[in-house]
């Protein structure tokens, strides 16, 4: 009896100590991810495996196994989160590109949260989306069309696809620095900056992104208003 019941531990415990193994390794892995998505995806599977290696090494480790569970059901919820903005981002097939290009160092889910704070506009040709002096209530971004850039009377840049509108007064706080108009038909993504400011204080990599973004954007127009100067 003794020799069958150390042959019984003799076997369980390879098997148990290859799922802990497989699960702490996995774990570890998540922990070098950046794309969040994929840390909570590989989270889930590592705690997976570490309930499987509870499970088989002892039958008296409720404890461990209880906040697994409570554990993966938290990162369950969040990624049933992510999914429902990564579809947001799926679903917009004739801006898809477009926005990846955009927001480049975002994920799908982090654009999708954008466009879940956003609306479209479309507006017709001669249609100001911004006026000098006044207030810019919301960060644009052109996703077709043309608009022109005015400072006083004068026509200083053309902008096109993929160019931000409103970035200035996002960034400083203060009130448009040129009129913005709409030479074509223009269709523009809004996010009004109230809305905006509460999703960079939610999430700091899509804050990060974002300056990033909008110093580079803004650095290329007054190099090229300079040299036209």
């Amino acid at each position: 009896m003794e020799g069958s019941s150390n042959e019984l531990l003799w076997f369980n415990l390879p098997w148990g100590d290859g799922a802990g193994h497989v699960s702490y390794l996995i774990i570890a892995i998540s922990y070098w991810l950046t794309n969040i998505y994929w840390l909570r995806v590989t989270a889930v599977i590592g705690l997976c495996f570490e309930v499987a290696y509870f499970v088989i090494v002892s039958d008296a480790l409720y404890t461990g196994i209880a906040w697994d569970l409570v554990f993966i059901a938290i990162n369950l919820f969040h990624l049933a989160r992510l999914t429902r903005e990564r579809l947001r981002l799926r679903f917009a097939t004739d801006d898809r590109d477009l926005l990846r290009t955009m927001f480049e160092g975002l994920d799908d889910s982090q654009i999708g949260m954008l466009l879940n704070s956003a609306s479209w506009h479309k507006a017709p040709a001669g249609e100001q989306l911004t006026v000098e002096g006044a207030p810019v209530p919301a960060l644009m971004t052109i996703a077709a069309g043309q608009v022109s850039v005015a400072v006083g009377d004068t026509i200083v840049a053309q902008m096109g696809p993929g160019c931000f509108i409103g970035e200035m007064a996002f960034l400083t706080g203060s009130t448009a620095s040129a009129t913005v108009t709409a030479t074509y038909p223009t269709r523009v993504m809004k996010i009004e900056q109230s809305r905006l400011r509460t999703l960079l204080v939610i999430d700091h990599q899509i804050a990060a992104v974002l300056h990033r973004l909008l110093g580079a954007d803004l650095a290329q127009k007054l190099r090229a208003r300079n040299e036209a100067a």
